[in-house]
């Protein structure tokens, strides 16, 4: 199963993470962040944040990075910190083993300074406008309930949830880094140049009249009711070695091609 991960580029690829999931990513080994970072995974400083403050994830650094006796030491004196601080948390970390928590608190402001911006929890993503408003998610729920009325695309490219759900495969990994781009500015939009159009895919052949042939699995057919128009779509490739009808991601993708951006368009 490894290897064919690796074989297919199977990774992590969020083009876009919110910030509750940049603090769920592992900070040992992360892939968003320097190489200065990899450097610090197996030194004394490491093994205690690891040990003695349960640094696993981003958000384990957090705390370290912003506590406040820290905070206020580097105000004061730049890069120096003191050797011992009587705060409670300093305390606590003292009681679990840790030999000088302030020096842990700014190895883990440093660890954090290693992250990309990409990636970073405290850096915000640069506003696309793709996200639905909760408004028209809303309508979106209540047009799915009653099967009627528009359902309005999502297109927001923001990873949230679970880690599990933004790994992707095919991923180039010279693009980890790179800014999600941005929505260009939406033009004036033009109602009566709204498009219509039906999605027809390959349908299995136990629902076709008897001595048809089946659609290949890679064609899709589209229909314009407005000019009545049909168009069968296929990406040329050849289809003996598909497991899963792709037609409609084929037919989709060439309606969306085809209509002008100012135009609504209803699939």
């Amino acid at each position: 199963m490894l290897t064919t991960a690796k074989k297919h580029n199977v990774s992590f690829a969020a083009i876009k993470l919110s910030a509750s999931l940049k603090e769920e990513l592992p900070v040992w080994y992360h892939l968003g962040a320097t190489k200065k970072l990899r450097q610090l995974n197996n030194t004394k400083v490491s093994d205690c944040l690891r040990d003695n403050h349960d640094v696993r994830l981003v958000a384990d650094l957090m705390p370290l990075a912003k506590r406040e006796c820290y905070s206020i030491a580097r105000a004061v004196s730049n890069d120096f910190v003191p050797t011992d601080c009587a705060c409670p948390n300093c305390e606590t970390d003292s009681g679990r083993g840790c030999k000088h928590p302030m020096n842990c608190c700014k190895a883990a402001a440093y660890l954090l300074a290693q992250v990309h911006p990409k990636w970073h929890p405290d850096i915000e993503s640069p506003k696309d406008g793709l996200t639905l408003t909760r408004r028209r998610k809303d309508k979106n729920e209540q047009a799915l309930e009653e099967a009627e009325g528009d359902v309005v695309f999502d297109p927001s490219l923001t990873s949230r949830g679970h880690i599990a759900e933004a790994f992707r495969v095919f991923v180039d990994p010279r693009v980890h880094d790179e800014p999600p781009a941005i929505r260009a500015k939406r033009g004036r939009i033009v109602e009566d140049e709204a498009v219509t159009a039906y999605i027809v895919e390959s349908v299995a052949q136990v629902h076709l009249p008897r001595g048809t042939d089946p659609m290949p699995l890679d064609h899709g057919f589209v229909f314009y009711p407005d000019s009545g128009r049909g168009e069968l779509v296929w990406p040329g490739h050849n289809a003996q070695t598909m497991s899963h009808p792709m037609g409609a991601a084929v037919a989709a993708l060439k309606i969306v091609s085809d209509t002008p951006r100012d135009a609504p368009l209803r699939i």
